[in-house]
């Protein structure tokens, strides 16, 4: 049996030969605010790239703020107590104080992925 090259054929040929649509990434981004070089804080960071690295590793971003150095960055951002960290994107923004120690609630504070979750989904 032989096709006729008919509108069906076509159409299978033309799916076929679309390209396949790409994923988008989501890329994070995060600013830490902490008060000077103290444990709390160093925990605070660490907690977070551990929190980063684990659900979406390598496209995120965080930038850590030390109020002692700079008071007027905190007090742009209305900064009222360390450690601060707001997830800047994707929107809307989410802020969460404390050290991140518990991770669970710290992902879900943040509004960030769970482990099942693909971070690119919802795109």
């Amino acid at each position: 049996m032989r096709c006729d090259g008919g509108p069906y054929e076509r159409e299978a040929v033309e799916a076929a030969r679309a390209p396949e649509p790409e994923l988008q990434v989501i890329r994070y981004s995060f600013q830490l605010y902490v008060a000077g070089d103290t444990a709390r804080s160093k925990s605070a960071e660490a907690n977070l790239r551990f929190l980063c690295d684990s659900l979406f590793p390598g496209t995120y971003e965080v930038e850590v703020i030390d109020t002692s150095q700079r008071p007027d960055l905190a007090e742009q951002a209305w900064i009222l107590a360390t450690p601060t960290v707001i997830r800047l994107a994707p929107s809307p923004q989410r802020r969460v104080i404390g050290d991140l120690s518990d991770h669970g609630r710290a992902a879900i504070a943040l509004g960030l992925p769970s482990q099942d979750e693909s971070p690119s989904e919802g795109v």
